[in-house]
């Protein structure tokens, strides 16, 4: 087999909940994908990784609930720059809110999101992202 220098494609996954963080990380590599997944706590956070990142993620994946800069302010700074605009952010939150969702939707969310709780409804999760 030959070598391969080319580094797998990134997932940012940016979540302030570091249970939460170990069961979709745990959940992700149970279903053997060809993808790496990169955490970051904050808003803030994601912004200075963005800024510097040598590897370019190939879709964010954004909590709704998070300190500072929430999901949503954070996707409108994402779709006024021209480096980031066309990166697939799907927003994710336990919240089943449909004005929530128009809002996501309407600053430029790809996809919105129900957070999965349990062992099988993570697999679901990672199923319907993985396929989209």
């Amino acid at each position: 087999m030959p070598f391969s220098s080319k580094p797998l494609p990134l997932f940012l996954v940016i979540e302030d909940n570091e249970d939460y963080c170990s069961l979709l990380e745990w959940s992700y590599q149970k279903q053997a994908p060809a993808c790496r997944l990169y955490f970051v706590r904050s808003a803030e956070e994601a912004l200075r990784y963005l800024e510097d990142c040598f590897i370019k993620p190939q879709l964010i994946l954004l909590d709704y609930d998070l300190p500072g800069m929430d999901g949503l302010d954070f996707l409108e700074h994402l779709r006024h720059s021209s480096v980031w605009k066309n990166l697939p952010i799907i927003l994710f939150t336990s919240r089943e809110d449909s004005q929530l969702q128009t809002q996501a939707h309407s600053k430029g969310a790809t996809r919105f999101i129900t957070k999965a709780s349990g062992f099988l409804a993570m697999h679901a999760f990672w199923q319907q992202l993985l396929t989209a």
